[in-house]
Protein backbone atom coordinates (compact mmCIF):
# COMPACT_ATOMS: atom_id res chain seq x y z
CA UNK A 1 0.00 0.00 0.00
CA UNK A 2 2.79 2.09 0.93
CA UNK A 3 4.55 1.74 -2.37
CA UNK A 4 1.07 2.75 -4.63
CA UNK A 5 1.10 6.08 -2.54
CA UNK A 6 4.84 6.66 -3.57
CA UNK A 7 4.06 5.79 -7.37
CA UNK A 8 0.88 8.02 -7.00
CA UNK A 9 2.99 10.92 -5.42
CA UNK A 10 5.25 10.27 -8.20
CA UNK A 11 2.68 10.66 -10.53
CA UNK A 12 1.56 13.93 -9.30
CA UNK A 13 4.73 14.87 -9.69
CA UNK A 14 5.81 14.03 -13.15
CA UNK A 15 2.99 15.76 -14.16
CA UNK A 16 4.28 18.89 -13.23
CA UNK A 17 7.78 18.53 -13.93
CA UNK A 18 7.72 16.79 -16.81
CA UNK A 19 4.46 17.58 -18.43
CA UNK A 20 5.62 17.36 -22.09
CA UNK A 21 5.84 13.74 -21.89
CA UNK A 22 2.14 13.65 -22.45
CA UNK A 23 2.29 15.50 -25.73
CA UNK A 24 4.94 13.23 -26.84
CA UNK A 25 4.64 11.60 -30.31
CA UNK A 26 5.94 8.05 -29.20
CA UNK A 27 3.26 6.30 -26.95
CA UNK A 28 5.61 3.88 -26.05
CA UNK A 29 7.86 6.00 -24.60
CA UNK A 30 8.19 5.82 -20.66
CA UNK A 31 9.19 8.03 -18.01
CA UNK A 32 11.33 6.05 -15.26
CA UNK A 33 10.77 6.86 -11.59
CA UNK A 34 13.23 4.81 -10.18
CA UNK A 35 13.17 0.87 -8.95
CA UNK A 36 12.86 -2.16 -10.52
CA UNK A 37 9.19 -2.63 -10.33
CA UNK A 38 7.12 -2.09 -13.12
CA UNK A 39 4.87 -0.46 -10.78
CA UNK A 40 7.21 2.71 -10.78
CA UNK A 41 7.17 2.66 -14.76
CA UNK A 42 4.57 4.95 -16.59
CA UNK A 43 4.41 4.79 -20.15
CA UNK A 44 2.89 7.83 -21.27
CA UNK A 45 -0.57 6.49 -22.98
CA UNK A 46 -1.14 5.85 -19.50
CA UNK A 47 -4.71 7.70 -18.40
CA UNK A 48 -3.19 9.57 -15.22
CA UNK A 49 -0.38 11.76 -18.03
CA UNK A 50 -3.53 11.18 -20.85
CA UNK A 51 -6.12 13.14 -18.75
CA UNK A 52 -3.80 15.94 -17.90
CA UNK A 53 -2.63 16.26 -21.06
CA UNK A 54 -6.25 16.07 -21.97
CA UNK A 55 -7.94 18.82 -19.41
CA UNK A 56 -5.04 21.38 -20.64
CA UNK A 57 -5.76 20.96 -23.99
CA UNK A 58 -9.52 21.70 -22.83
CA UNK A 59 -8.49 24.36 -20.83
CA UNK A 60 -6.25 26.30 -23.62
CA UNK A 61 -9.03 25.86 -25.88
CA UNK A 62 -11.84 27.34 -23.23
CA UNK A 63 -9.19 30.23 -22.81
CA UNK A 64 -8.29 31.22 -26.63
CA UNK A 65 -12.09 31.35 -26.81
CA UNK A 66 -12.53 33.50 -23.94
CA UNK A 67 -9.58 36.05 -24.97
CA UNK A 68 -10.60 35.73 -28.55
CA UNK A 69 -13.98 37.37 -27.06
CA UNK A 70 -11.98 39.81 -24.75
CA UNK A 71 -10.04 41.23 -27.95
CA UNK A 72 -13.86 41.46 -29.89
CA UNK A 73 -14.97 43.30 -26.92
CA UNK A 74 -11.91 45.52 -26.65
CA UNK A 75 -12.16 46.64 -29.88
CA UNK A 76 -15.40 46.97 -30.16
CA UNK A 77 -15.83 49.49 -26.94
CA UNK A 78 -18.32 46.91 -25.49
CA UNK A 79 -17.63 47.81 -21.78
CA UNK A 80 -19.32 44.75 -20.54
CA UNK A 81 -15.78 43.35 -20.40
CA UNK A 82 -15.60 44.38 -17.33
CA UNK A 83 -17.80 41.27 -16.10
CA UNK A 84 -14.95 39.01 -17.11
CA UNK A 85 -12.30 40.68 -14.27
CA UNK A 86 -12.79 38.78 -10.90
CA UNK A 87 -13.11 41.43 -7.88
CA UNK A 88 -10.23 40.87 -6.37
CA UNK A 89 -8.19 40.32 -9.28
CA UNK A 90 -4.79 41.86 -9.28
CA UNK A 91 -4.01 44.88 -12.34
CA UNK A 92 -0.87 46.35 -13.51
CA UNK A 93 0.28 48.50 -15.09
CA UNK A 94 4.00 49.62 -15.89
CA UNK A 95 3.47 53.31 -17.76
CA UNK A 96 5.96 54.81 -19.87
CA UNK A 97 6.64 58.32 -20.85
CA UNK A 98 8.10 59.94 -23.62
CA UNK A 99 10.66 61.69 -21.16
CA UNK A 100 11.61 57.56 -19.76
CA UNK A 101 10.15 58.11 -16.79
CA UNK A 102 8.47 54.76 -15.86
CA UNK A 103 5.92 54.74 -13.00
CA UNK A 104 3.50 51.35 -11.74
CA UNK A 105 0.19 51.34 -11.08
CA UNK A 106 -1.76 48.98 -9.39
CA UNK A 107 -5.38 48.48 -8.51
CA UNK A 108 -8.10 45.52 -7.29
CA UNK A 109 -10.56 44.35 -10.18
CA UNK A 110 -13.11 45.99 -8.88
CA UNK A 111 -11.78 48.89 -9.00
CA UNK A 112 -10.20 48.65 -12.49
CA UNK A 113 -13.77 47.50 -13.42
CA UNK A 114 -15.40 51.20 -12.69
CA UNK A 115 -12.21 52.37 -14.43
CA UNK A 116 -13.05 50.30 -17.67
CA UNK A 117 -17.11 51.85 -17.95
CA UNK A 118 -15.76 55.38 -17.67
CA UNK A 119 -12.83 54.66 -20.26
CA UNK A 120 -14.77 53.07 -22.87
CA UNK A 121 -16.43 56.10 -24.51
CA UNK A 122 -13.05 58.16 -24.50
CA UNK A 123 -11.51 55.48 -26.27
CA UNK A 124 -14.09 54.84 -28.70
CA UNK A 125 -14.23 58.88 -29.61
CA UNK A 126 -10.44 58.17 -29.97
CA UNK A 127 -10.36 54.73 -32.30
CA UNK A 128 -8.15 53.48 -29.68
CA UNK A 129 -8.17 49.67 -30.44
CA UNK A 130 -4.95 47.09 -29.49
CA UNK A 131 -4.01 43.87 -31.66
CA UNK A 132 -2.26 41.10 -30.05
CA UNK A 133 0.34 38.85 -31.30
CA UNK A 134 2.60 36.00 -30.43
CA UNK A 135 -0.13 34.88 -28.19
CA UNK A 136 1.12 31.75 -25.25
CA UNK A 137 -1.46 29.79 -23.29
CA UNK A 138 0.15 27.92 -20.45
CA UNK A 139 -1.85 25.78 -17.85
CA UNK A 140 0.15 27.12 -14.70
CA UNK A 141 -2.32 25.21 -12.36
CA UNK A 142 -5.33 23.29 -11.87
CA UNK A 143 -8.25 25.62 -13.50
CA UNK A 144 -5.59 28.67 -14.24
CA UNK A 145 -4.09 29.47 -17.48
CA UNK A 146 -1.50 32.53 -18.64
CA UNK A 147 -1.33 34.49 -21.13
CA UNK A 148 1.31 36.14 -22.49
CA UNK A 149 1.13 38.28 -25.66
CA UNK A 150 2.73 41.39 -27.47
CA UNK A 151 0.07 43.89 -27.39
CA UNK A 152 0.08 46.41 -30.24
CA UNK A 153 -1.93 49.70 -29.28
CA UNK A 154 -3.14 51.58 -32.65
CA UNK A 155 -4.00 54.76 -31.25
CA UNK A 156 -0.49 55.60 -29.81
CA UNK A 157 1.60 53.42 -32.01
CA UNK A 158 3.71 51.24 -29.60
CA UNK A 159 3.85 47.34 -29.07
CA UNK A 160 4.81 46.20 -25.58
CA UNK A 161 4.42 42.69 -23.19
CA UNK A 162 0.61 41.89 -21.84
CA UNK A 163 0.08 38.80 -19.87
CA UNK A 164 -3.01 37.67 -18.15
CA UNK A 165 -3.63 35.15 -15.60
CA UNK A 166 -7.40 33.15 -15.81
CA UNK A 167 -8.65 31.05 -13.28
CA UNK A 168 -11.89 28.96 -13.41
CA UNK A 169 -14.64 29.31 -10.60
CA UNK A 170 -16.19 26.57 -9.05
CA UNK A 171 -19.33 27.40 -10.77
CA UNK A 172 -17.27 26.89 -14.47
CA UNK A 173 -17.06 30.54 -15.25
CA UNK A 174 -13.76 31.54 -16.11
CA UNK A 175 -12.04 35.41 -14.70
CA UNK A 176 -9.61 37.56 -14.71
CA UNK A 177 -7.40 37.14 -11.94
CA UNK A 178 -4.07 39.16 -12.86
CA UNK A 179 -3.39 41.27 -15.63
CA UNK A 180 -0.11 43.07 -16.50
CA UNK A 181 0.00 45.86 -19.05
CA UNK A 182 2.49 48.15 -20.08
CA UNK A 183 1.52 51.34 -21.72
CA UNK A 184 3.80 53.86 -23.27
CA UNK A 185 2.73 57.60 -23.28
Amino acid sequence: MKQKAIVAIFTVMALFIFPACGNSSNNNEQLHLGGNNSQTQLKTSDPVITAQVENDDKLVNEVTSLFKSYIKMTNEYDDSIADLYADHANITFKIQTDTEDISNQAFTGATYKQMIVHAMPVAKERGDTDTFSDIKYTVIANNTVKIEAMRYNHFYKYTSPYSSILEKSDTGEWLITAEMLEIHR
